[in-house]
């Protein structure tokens, strides 16, 4: 059995239940999907919190939790400054920004980090402030 509460904001709270028990090793418990909202470039911590997993016998058990990170995404599924679709900004994103600047690449506004209306270096700068190392 699986039931599944997204009604608090910021919290969706998940039973399971099995009469012989729950078992997939290596494999996930649940999948929700659900809409994020926000703008592009936005993101937000996912974070996981058991607060209780028994055997069958009611004995305590513990399972592995992997956190996450949700991003923002624009209308075509594209991260502001993100040159070639990556979810993640790189040197390559603002190589890219940079050769825009200089007309060595056709200005795609994704690009326009500053909202200043035009591709520049000051944009190249900004996603090297944000990539992560």
């Amino acid at each position: 059995l699986f039931a599944a509460n997204p009604g608090a904001v910021g919290n969706v709270l998940v039973g399971l239940s099995g009469k012989g028990g729950v078992s997939a090793p290596g494999g996930p418990v649940a999948q929700i999907p659900f809409r994020a909202v926000g703008k592009a470039g936005q993101e937000t911590p996912l974070t996981i919190t058991v607060t209780k997993v028994d055997g069958t016998g009611g004995s305590a058990l513990t399972i592995a939790r992997i956190n996450g990170l949700i991003k923002i995404v624009d209308a075509n599924g594209r991260l502001p400054g993100g040159c070639f679709g990556n979810l993640d900004l790189t040197t390559a994103d603002a190589e890219c920004a940079l050769r825009m600047s200089v007309e060595l690449r056709p200005v795609d506004l994704i690009m326009d980090m500053d909202k200043d209306g035009q591709v520049t270096s000051r944009d190249a700068t900004i996603i090297l402030q944000r990539v992560k190392v």
